[in-house]
């Protein structure tokens, strides 16, 4: 598997090679400039089906701080686990996330 994950790493870092710096100079200037929404607030009082999908290893956000998190109306009232998966489950489990997203899609299709 080694070389799987140098071909991930690889592939990540192309991406954020890739992609627009300015989005990330206007994400960080809004942030200093208090324009960001209040996302926990949008997120609770939403009546829009919302899904969560978290990977199992995923070192940059904290299963525990999402599960503490007032969902307005959250998928099957749970937080999806992808195995297997870090940060980037729709790269790293791709099959397992593409089954989430469109079980998620039947349900929106079916409100």
């Amino acid at each position: 598997t080694g070389n799987k994950t140098a071909s991930f790493e690889k592939n990540i870092k192309e991406q954020l090679l890739s992609s627009d710096g300015n989005t990330r100079i206007s994400l960080l200037k809004s942030i200093g400039e208090g324009k960001q929404k209040d996302e926990l607030g949008i997120i609770k009082n939403t009546k829009l089906p919302t899904a969560v999908i978290h990977g199992e290893n995923d070192a940059l956000v904290n299963y525990n701080y999402l599960a503490n998190v007032s969902y307005g109306n959250l998928w099957q009232n749970k937080i999806h686990i992808v195995p297997g998966s870090g940060h980037f489950p729709q790269m790293e489990q791709a099959e397992a996330f593409a089954k989430l997203l469109m079980d998620f899609h039947k349900h929106c299709s079916n409100e």
